[in-house]
């Protein structure tokens, strides 16, 4: 792994880039996304994930071009790993990270823990650090609280149907569910991080939210309550759209632009019905299992790692909260750019 002596970089570029964050806080938020990502990627795997799109972004913002991405080697990770973690440090330091994000930066940081070595206790402060600042959210609660159509939502939870659903399929109905409440009330996203929102509405829905479960089992987990439920079921679970200006969120836009280890694979199981049907033994499903968490699975070093339904149910919260504000942010200026196909 890169070490982490910070003297020896190119203070101009780093500079430039927390700089451009100030301007870009959208833009920001998703290139701490993909620095956390970055930071935990292997050597081994450098070669299937050059061509990434989180890794397109990273190279281009620090470079300013991608033609020298084809020529792209080990040395150029560690290199740019070292650069996404200052630049991290320094959105931290300088307040510039939304609390939305920081929930899925966390993490992406867990797994570096499994590979840090000597750098364990730094990338732990680190963590820790964004731990105090989500604390510091609390100062949030009681506007949020006071939000009379928030009460509302909260105590009809229990009569809206989640029980219906299995285990996994009942947080993403949920989560999605308050998000789409929390969009629709035009409630400011970083209020809603710091409350005990999260575990109140899992708990009411019947979800031990300190279970743990490791990354393979929740893809295997998932398939299984997909065939439960039906795959149309699922596709209408995730529905997401920027609803000013009538657009739906594509999975294809999620996986170009989403770098987390669980948020992704709803979409790309979403995306992938033919295969998901023609799963029928146990033996398909276990071939299929790669492929459809490709957009996470590879960059993890250590599969058997454990997250809580908690953190995977804010991973969701997260992610709907970043795809729909940077897809609303492109909108407005794909007019001018031409580049995207959402």
């Amino acid at each position: 792994m890169f070490d982490l002596y910070e003297s020896d970089y190119d203070h101009t570029k780093i500079d430039a880039l927390v700089a451009y964050a100030r301007e870009n806080q959208i833009e920001a938020q998703q290139l701490a996304l993909d620095a956390s990502q970055l930071i935990a990627m292997t050597k081994e795997r450098f070669d299937s994930y050059k061509d990434s799109g989180f890794f397109k972004r990273l190279r281009l913002r620090l470079s300013g071009e991608l033609g020298s991405l084809e020529r792209g080697n080990q040395q150029d990770l560690i290199k740019m790993q070292k650069y996404a973690w200052i630049y991290l440090k320094k959105l931290q330091e300088q307040n510039l990270l939304q609390e939305y994000a920081i929930l899925t930066i966390r993490n992406n940081l867990q797994e570096v823990l499994e590979i840090a070595g000597e750098n364990r206790a730094a990338i732990i402060n680190l963590v820790d650090k964004f731990g105090d600042r989500l604390r510091h959210c609390e100062k949030n609660i009681d506007l949020l609280n006071g939000h009379v159509n928030l009460l509302k939502w909260r105590a009809s939870i229990k009569i809206r149907g989640y029980e219906q659903y299995p285990e996994l399929c009942r947080i993403i109905a949920v989560m999605f569910d308050y998000f789409r409440f929390i969009q629709d009330k035009n409630i400011d996203y970083n209020a809603v991080i710091g409350s005990d929102d999260v575990e109140v509405i899992l708990n009411d829905i019947s979800i031990d939210y300190n279970k743990k479960i490791v990354h393979s089992q929740f893809t295997e987990k998932l398939i299984d309550e997909i065939h439960q439920i039906g795959f149309t079921k699922y596709q209408q679970l995730l529905q997401l759209e920027i609803k000013k200006l009538d657009i739906d969120v594509s999975e294809n836009f999620v996986l170009r632009n989403i770098s987390s280890y669980f948020y992704p694979v709803l979409f790309r199981i979403s995306l992938d019905t033919s295969r998901l049907e023609n799963i029928r033994t146990r033996e398909d499903k276990q071939q299929m299992i790669p492929i459809f968490s490709k957009y996470s699975q590879e960059a993890i070093y250590n599969h058997n790692i454990s997250y809580s339904l908690l953190q995977i149910a804010n991973e969701f919260l997260s992610g709907c909260m970043i795809v729909t504000t940077i897809l609303a942010r492109n909108i407005g200026s794909r007019y001018k750019y031409q580049t995207h196909s959402y």
